[in-house]
């Protein structure tokens, strides 16, 4: 004869809160672990979110090749720069003159472009480029005083957790320059 009944409803009730308590802590510690690494990826998009553009491309200064040009020559320029992270980069370069001499510098031309920048290092870059490849249109006098606006998008090639970090603005006035009528 048995003196125990077949379904113990006590130690039944007790096993059933045991198992709720053991995987219920291992489901907290899951989500606890899974909550840190979440908060650690928001915290490090939110310091690289904040991060200047000069900490993936800081420029120094833009200069011309030579003091002056004429308007049939190409726009020589050299950029210092220090490359310091891998960034997609979207140049607009805005060439500002002088046109009637008399202290107001209008727009002329625009020239885009753009590039993938992989940097392994920061590295210190001093690089020639032409500006633009239009003819540019004649001004009223016989000598004019230029400078090009480079202004930089940059897109840094980090990703956080899925997340693509905004890109930063930066721009850059070069030297003066002469444009001259031949």
């Amino acid at each position: 004869m048995l003196t125990e009944p077949l379904f113990n409803k006590q130690k039944f009730v007790g096993g059933l809160i045991a198992y709720f308590v053991f995987f219920g802590l291992f489901a907290s510690v899951d989500w606890i672990m899974t909550w840190n690494e979440d908060r650690r990826n928001a915290d490090q998009l939110q310091v690289l979110e904040a991060m200047p553009a000069s900490d993936w491309i800081e420029y120094e200064k833009i200069e011309p090749v030579s003091a002056a040009y004429g308007f049939d020559e190409n726009i020589a320029m050299r950029s210092y720069l220090t490359r310091k992270q891998s960034a997609n980069i979207n140049w607009n370069d805005v060439l500002f003159c002088d046109k009637f001499n008399n202290g107001r510098y209008t727009n002329i031309q625009n020239y885009q472009s753009s590039r993938f920048l992989q940097v392994d290092e920061p590295t210190k870059v001093i690089s020639t480029w032409t500006f633009g490849d239009a003819t540019l249109q004649r001004p009223h006098d016989p000598v004019v005083t230029c400078y090009i606006l480079s202004e930089q998008n940059i897109c840094p090639a980090q990703v956080v957790d899925g997340d693509q970090i905004s890109c930063k603005a930066q721009s850059i006035r070069s030297e003066p320059f002469q444009l001259t009528n031949p």
